[in-house]
């Protein structure tokens, strides 16, 4: 530990040392610098003279040169010589212009011209060295500190704290200078370009799935060393030396998945996407399988929670319930991720099943606990239809989501409730999940899904590059979104996790890298797939468990030559984060999938005590023009589940429609899914809000209300 202070203690020397250069580099003279350089040249010039003077003496018969010398630090002195032929390449370098010397003033103003670049080139030159220096002092400092990470007891690391502390200030400092910060983005390009390479070198030299498309992580955790490690740090299922891939086929071939049989355990399988548990050593004999287009993990599903219940009140659910609409006879199928029993939905259930096949670690993709979470889902249906019979389906993946939908369906159940997403797919109609849930309408099946909580953690917009290095500009100048990571949140273990999908068109392609920077400049995680012709999946995810407090920094690289404007890709970019607002939030269009699935009943959220929309409730339209969300809902409720514990998110309100769902068709049931969607959309409750033209994208068409039901009930009477 000695030693470690003592590591520490030169580092403090070594940054302040740093600072000092800084300080020294901020109040450079050019002026000054320019000068003494020109007193140098000038004295080299009068000893070349002088040689040339001797050869001159010596050599009376060689072939000379008319020069006009002009000295740099005394520019009118200018003076016409001979030089030899050799000597000549040299001066014009310098500066002089051969030919005789000319006195009028065009001359003088060109000379000067021509001085005033000279020194402008040598100003550039030296500031550029500088700027590598400090940039190569900064870079060898940090991976001390990393060092020492490893070793250092507490009390040294809370003097390694200060220490890292001091280097951000200096970064700060340095990215207000405009020069620094054009050489920082050139040097984190070039480590990343050199990462990439490397990346490629390896899987080249092994020969691994050399013949199909395979995911960044699933490559970094094939060259690992601690695969238990770095299968946590990546966000990847990994134990007892297995792992979880998804293998897209190129077509449904028996013969195929014989194979994949042969290597690993198929867990399930929707359309050409299939579920693999095999193990990480297995995994290069993929590469001999012919009809496998892409590996890649398997897409977890993610909670949309944010951190008798009112929203039966406030749905006015309970009339109905007094007008004897209790929902009976209804089958209700709720997918999440896991369910625990409690009293208010123990004699509603009908069956439990689980399509999970998780091996090992995985973290939950959203906020809370995941069992928990799923059965605070299944309560609150319960308490808006009491009657229900409900099918308790837990899925992760999603390709288990498929699973479990087709159970459903083999289970001629009326309503499907999820409240979860995938951020990770476009919302264009063209995802298997939004197929899915399509097959389920044409079932006859009403599906009722979240909008989603990113109103706060999405971006979209077209990839601009204002500076032509490569690097996207989110406002401005503003290279990156800042992500703020707090000591508590190191301790949690909770991920950055980021999702980027972009258009550029159909016949198009541009290769696109997401890049996370930490606190002290360095590129901690990417996401580096091959975009190289229009097939290829325009996609890439960032996976990071932080372990520095302080601002985190996501961008956008292009990875094509960016020579001018016209280099720029005509690209629109969709950026979404799992557990972190954004910086430049855009609202707009922040609905997730399966929000775009023709037939699905999509729902925000309102808080449950005045109706006013939550920020974080995604708001359409979808990327293919859908309307979206449908109605909003009550969130901000108590449940058992969560021990009275607020439960706020689209998650809450999507159960609260699905329970409204289960009432309508009691009293209608052999309405339609459509039809059913039309009823709700007719009777909303407007008067809590100001809608234009009957609809909008972040509320819908309204407030969905119960109300209605007494007065068809009455009637049917």
């Amino acid at each position: 530990m000695v030693s470690a202070y003592a590591n520490s203690r030169a580092l403090v020397v070594i940054l302040s040392v740093l600072l000092l250069s800084w300080g020294t580099f901020a109040n450079f003279n050019p002026a000054l610098a320019v000068a003494d350089d020109e007193k140098d040249d000038e004295k080299d010039d009068e000893k070349d003279d002088e040689k040339d003077d001797e050869k001159d003496d010596e050599k009376d018969d060689d072939k000379k040169i008319t020069i006009c010398h002009i000295p740099p630090g005394n520019p009118n002195n200018f003076q016409q010589i001979l030089v030899s032929v050799n000597a000549t390449e040299a001066h014009l370098a310098h500066g002089d212009t051969k030919g005789a010397c000319q006195s009028n003033d065009d001359d003088d103003e060109e000379k000067r011209a021509i001085i005033e670049k000279i020194k402008k080139q040598r100003e550039e030159t030296r500031n550029k060295n500088e700027l590598k220096e400090k940039l190569q002092a900064l870079k060898e400092i940090k991976k001390e500190i990393n060092d020492l990470k490893k070793i250092l007891n507490e009390e040294d690391k809370q003097k390694l704290k200060s220490l890292v502390s001091d280097i951000k200030d200096v970064i700060k400092k340095l990215n207000e200078n405009l020069d620094y910060d054009k050489e920082y983005k050139k040097t984190l390009k070039q480590e990343l370009k050199e990462t990439k390479l490397k990346i490629k070198q390896e899987m080249a030299s092994h020969e691994e799935l050399s013949k199909h498309k395979i995911d960044s992580k699933i490559s970094a955790l094939l060259k690992s060393e601690d695969p238990k490690r770095d299968a946590k740090k990546l966000g990847l299922d990994f134990k007892d030396g297995k792992t979880k891939v998804v293998v897209t086929l190129t077509n449904t071939d028996a013969a195929v998945l014989d194979k994949l049989t042969s290597l690993g355990n198929i867990n399930a399988k929707n359309d050409k996407q299939v579920q693999l548990t095999i193990k990480l050593s297995d995994l290069p004999k993929l590469r001999s399988i012919q009809g496998i287009e892409n590996i890649r993990p398997p897409f977890p599903a993610v909670q949309f929670e944010e951190s008798l219940s009112e929203g039966v009140y406030f749905m006015n659910a309970d009339l109905a319930q007094y007008a004897g609409i209790t929902g009976k006879g209804i089958k209700v199928a709720v997918l999440d991720l896991s369910f625990t029993n409690n009293q208010k939905i123990s004699d509603n259930i009908v069956e439990v099943k689980s399509f999970r096949q998780g091996i090992g670690y995985l973290p939950i993709q959203g906020n809370g606990d995941e069992a928990l979470h799923g059965t605070a889902v299944a309560e609150i249906i319960a308490d808006v239809a009491p009657d229900v019979e409900l099918f308790l389906y837990s899925m992760e993946s999603d390709i288990e989501f498929a699973a479990a939908v087709d159970e459903a369906i083999s289970k001629n159940v009326d309503i499907i409730a999820m409240s979860a997403g995938w951020p990770n797919f476009p919302t264009d109609g063209t995802s298997h999940v939004t197929k899915k849930i399509e097959e389920a309408v044409e079932n006859g099946i009403v599906f009722v899904v979240p909008a989603g909580n990113f109103g706060n953690k999405h971006w979209e917009g077209n990839f601009v590059d204002s500076s032509l290095n490569n690097w996207h500009d989110f406002s401005n100048t503003d290279e990156g979104l800042s992500i703020t990571v707090t000591e508590d949140r190191i301790a949690e273990e909770k991920p950055i996790i980021a999702h980027m999908m972009w258009d550029v068109g159909l016949d198009d392609v541009a290769d696109l890298e997401l890049v996370l920077v930490n606190p002290l400049g360095q590129i901690v995680d990417f996401s580096a797939n091959k975009q190289e012709k229009s097939s290829d999946n325009p996609f890439e995810y960032i996976y990071h468990l932080p372990d520095t407090e302080g601002i985190y920094s996501l961008g956008v690289l292009y990875s094509g030559d960016m020579i001018s404007p016209s280099n720029r890709p005509h690209a629109t970019l969709e950026i979404f984060t799992v557990n972190d607002e954004l910086e430049y939030p855009v609202t707009q269009s922040s609905v997730s999938v399966p929000a775009d699935a023709n037939g699905a009943i999509v729902v925000g959220a309102v808080n449950h005590l005045d109706g006013i929309l939550e920020p974080y409730s995604s708001q359409g339209p979808t990327n293919n023009g859908k309307l979206a969300p449908h109605v909003v809902g009550p969130d901000g409720v108590t449940t058992l589940a969560l021990d009275g514990k607020p439960f706020y998110g689209t998650s809450a309100t999507t159960p609260y429609v699905a329970g409204l769902a289960a009432l309508i068709l009691e009293n209608n049931p052999n309405m339609s899914p459509e039809q059913l969607l039309t009823k709700i959309q007719q009777n909303t409750e407007p008067g809590l809000f100001s809608l234009q033209n009957e609809y909008d994208y972040a509320m819908g068409y309204g407030t969905a209300s119960a109300v209605f039901l007494i007065d068809d009930s009455e009637a049917m009477k």
